[in-house]
């Protein structure tokens, strides 16, 4: 019921409505029609508007937060696929190396065991 109230009196009261309150005391007629409200009510309404916009500011910013952090979050994920794709990238290259490096082993190896076999053929022509 208190928030029913608090919506109505936001949705029909503007902060510049209090600036033109009327005091008018008991069994005398309104200038104009409206809501009269005792002066406790009247603070207690103020209050309420108050703590609304408070309230109202604090989720804004609290909004802004969390959108901050959406983009954070979608920023590390393009964070995250570039460096598995950039390691990626690194074990093909690391791969073709080994394949190369492979490949250069064997034709080393082929050219030692040429040059073993000149030098014991050139050796026994010389005896």
């Amino acid at each position: 019921m208190k928030t029913m109230l608090k919506i109505f009196l936001i949705s029909s009261i503007s902060l510049n409505s209090f600036a033109q309150v009327t005091y008018i005391e008991k069994n005398k007629p309104a200038p104009y029609t409206g809501y009269l409200f005792t002066p406790e009510k009247t603070i207690e309404v103020k209050n309420d508007l108050i703590d609304l916009e408070t309230q109202k500011k604090l989720n804004q910013n609290y909004r802004k937060k969390i959108d901050l952090q959406v983009k954070k979050i979608k920023l590390r994920e393009e964070q995250i696929d570039y460096y598995r794709a950039r390691n990626h990238q690194l074990h093909t290259d690391i791969d073709s190396i080994k394949r190369v490096n492979n490949y250069e082993r064997a034709g080393w190896f082929v050219l030692g065991v040429l040059a073993t076999s000149l030098a014991i053929k050139g050796a026994q022509e010389l005896r």
